[in-house]
Formats: structure tokens, sequence, C-alpha cells
């Protein structure tokens, strides 16, 4: 996106807050993540899921983000004002169900990828206000937004496959996911997918190993490397998150393999 001296140099007045730039609205914040917002949002493309369009902009007060405001051509309604109290997927259900009977076995396979993206990626922020639904015409879809805080060693996925944060299952599977080396975020996402794959019907399966098939470390990294060379950007921590992405995919096949999904012919190794 190319801005004029005057709006580059105003941006940071806006910071969260929206601003219209030639007819349109756009949500503007800071870039603190540098450039993470972009990857996420590719990847989560690449897995069908529908999200925002965001700009990386460079202003003389340093790196911003400029959303696509979704209203600008449709209208969003966040999960918050559907009026879902409780961020777990069965809360999410049973709000959808009454509110779009005809639709709701679409949109709960749209919000499973949406989980499913957050385990996958590390994502530790998917709050009532950052998805929702996107109603277009007469359509009506899962949408997200806000996806920067992917590649988290300290936030767990907040959006939970269970009704209750303490129901567990009697034993969990030994993932190879030390608890001495790996990190937080890691640990409850081996403990939250298995509580999913456990308790969810089989349909959902081929959703699981697809993501497990696409999402592969070579992915994310070439993913990065595109948008650093799209943006003329640089991530001084790839290596580290590289490293974490590593470690959670390892985790996810070991589960996946012993919970009978992959067979195992795919069994990610260190390099």
């Amino acid at each position: 996106m190319k801005l004029d001296e005057n709006t580059l140099i105003k941006l940071p007045d806006y910071e969260h807050e929206f601003i219209t730039i030639e007819g349109k609205s756009y949500f503007c914040k800071r870039a603190i993540d540098e450039g993470l917002e972009l990857v996420g949002n590719r990847l989560a493309n690449k897995m069908g899921i529908l999200c925002s369009k965001d700009y990386l902009v460079k202003t003389p007060d340093g790196l911003f983000y400029l959303s696509y405001n979704f209203n600008n051509d449709a209208k969003f309604i966040s999960a918050a004002k559907l009026g879902i109290k409780l961020s777990n997927l069965y809360s999410a259900w049973d709000r959808l169900e009454n509110l779009y009977p005809t639709e709701v076995e679409k949109l709960m396979q749209q919000l499973v990828k949406v989980f499913l993206f957050d385990i996958f990626l590390m994502y530790g922020d998917r709050h009532l206000g950052n998805y929702g639904i996107l109603e277009n015409i007469n359509q009506r879809d899962i949408a997200i937004l806000d996806n920067d805080l992917i590649f988290s060693d300290t936030e767990y996925v907040r959006l939970k496959p269970k009704y209750n944060a303490e129901d567990k299952l009697r034993t969990y599977s030994n993932t190879g996911v030390s608890h001495k080396k790996s990190s937080f975020s890691i640990l409850h996402n081996m403990e939250n997918l298995e509580y999913f794959i456990a308790t969810t019907s089989k349909e959902f399966y081929p959703i699981i190993k697809e993501f497990y098939n696409v999402l592969t470390p070579d992915l994310i990294y070439e993913v990065i490397k595109q948008i650093e060379h799209e943006e003329n950007i640089k991530f001084y921590e790839l290596e580290y998150m590289m490293m974490l992405y590593n470690e959670n995919y390892k985790g996810i096949t070991n589960l996946l393999k012993m919970r009978g999904i992959i067979n195992g012919e795919r069994i990610f190794k260190d390099k």
C-alpha cells in the first residue's frame, strides 16, 4: 500500500483507531511483531480460513498495520456480539445452532479450522473479539482477524475444545514433548489437541490430517521468507520461531500417530 507523506506522518495518531483512506476504513495498530501478522494471514488463507487483509506500512515512527475493515464490503459480527459467552467450541456451537440452525454444521467446520490453526501456529490471542461471523448478502462464514501472536512460547490457545477448562482426559499420550524443554504453550497445545481428538466426531479427522500435511515446517519457513522478501523486512527471531514450531509439530506428529490419524510414513524427524 502506497501512502502520501502526510498520511504516513499522521498515521501514528490513529493507533488503535479506524482511519479512512480513499473512501475505505482501516484499523491502525503498531506492528510490534514486525510483520508476523502477514505470515499468519497467509497461512490462514492456505487453510481456507477467511481472514482480514492487512498492510504493513513503514512510517517515520516505525512499522504499522492497516487492517482492511470487514464492514467496508460486508457485515462482521464478533463472537462476543453474537452472544457467545465462553471461549470454547461447545459454547460457540450452542449459540450458532440457535442463531443459524441451517448453517451451523458448515460454520462449526470453519471454526474447528480456526481452532486447529491456533494449535499448529501456537496462537494465543483468539478472544471473543477477533473471530466471528462475516455476513455478505445471503452468505455467512467464520472470519478471523488480529493474527500477529503466532509462535507464542508464553500464551496458550484460548479457544478451548471443552466446556470447562478443568475438564481432562483420564490419561494423555506420551508425545515426546519434554516438560523441561518445551514451552508452556506447546504443553497446553498437546493437551487441548488430544482432548479434542478423544472427544470429537471422527468426521473432523480428515481436517486435522489436512492441517498436518499442509503446515509442515518447510512450508512455514517458506512463507516467512516470502513475507521477508515481499515486504523488505527481517524476522530476527526466525531461528527461535522455527525451533518452537518444529517442537510443536513434532509433538503433533507423535500424537496423531498414536491416535491413528496418520500412519507414520511422514513422521517428522529432526534435521
